[in-house]
């Protein structure tokens, strides 16, 4: 059994495309808001708006569905692990008549009370980074999202402005200013759904940091930095259980 790793293979080459694509995508949404607007003026805040506020805040979110999907299959590897240990420990004790004795009894208490309780939290550490991806992911994909709904509605407000240029004399002043309008709101309406965004993000933030103290607390049990599990020793732990399990008449000694 292996543990699928969670790095080489998160960020490719396919990512650095996708950024680029929907950087592109939320840059031409913005251009075209611009282009109906110019008349009033207001396209080039318009423009500053989407490139600097914008592109540098709506990323994609296919990396943090990549790494989702991979803490999603180390929790799951981990939940397989523990249950192959726990059959490998306490069901051969349960039916082998030779596993008994201080020493057996001292491997299964080991076993039941520190190595498998430390993989079920391992487990639940695993969950809890695949939904905070996931919590990601879904916001910077409501994020664009919502991006893109207020520019298309901006568009089409734009649009519907320029009918007024055909009353006299004033005609061109109150499209001009129902366009400024239109575009304050635009403005007001990205900056609120990135501060949202930003709040949210803050907030799986600190989730993250109390990750981070549960890895630690696990490192002293599986020889780790403490900042990630290491997947060998897990299988290395495996391994020698299995070991063990071949000669199971040794733990026969009072």
């Amino acid at each position: 059994m292996s543990i699928p790793g969670i790095t080489g293979g998160v960020v490719s080459d396919f990512d650095a495309a996708g950024h680029t694509t929907q950087a592109a995508a939320v840059l031409l949404a913005g251009m075209t808001l611009a282009g109906v607007s110019e008349a009033s003026g207001a396209s080039a805040v318009v423009y500053l708006a989407t490139s600097t506020i914008a592109v540098p805040n709506l990323p994609p979110s296919h990396p943090f569905n990549e790494a989702n999907v991979k803490w999603t299959e180390v929790a799951q590897s981990l939940r397989d692990l523990r249950n192959e240990l726990d059959a490998a420990v306490n069901q051969r004790a349960a039916v082998d008549a030779s596993w008994s004795g201080p020493g057996a009894d001292a491997f299964c208490a080991y076993a039941n009370n520190t190595l498998l309780p430390a993989i079920d939290k391992l487990a639940a550490c695993a969950d809890e980074a695949a939904q905070t991806c996931g919590a990601i992911r879904d916001t910077l994909d409501l994020g664009l999202i919502i991006y893109l709904a207020t520019v298309a509605a901006g568009i089409v407000l734009c649009i519907i402005a320029n009918y007024y240029n055909s009353i006299p004399l004033v005609g061109a002043f109150i499209a001009a200013m129902l366009k400024w309008i239109i575009v304050d709101a635009w403005i007001f309406s990205v900056l609120y759904t990135i501060y949202d965004m930003l709040n949210t993000l803050l907030a799986l933030q600190q989730e993250q940091a109390s990750m981070e103290e549960a890895m630690r607390q696990l490192a002293t049990v599986f020889s780790t930095d403490g900042s990630k599990f290491d997947a060998a020793a897990l299988e290395l732990m495996r391994r020698e259980v299995e070991s063990v399990m071949q000669d199971p008449s040794g733990w026969n000694k009072s």
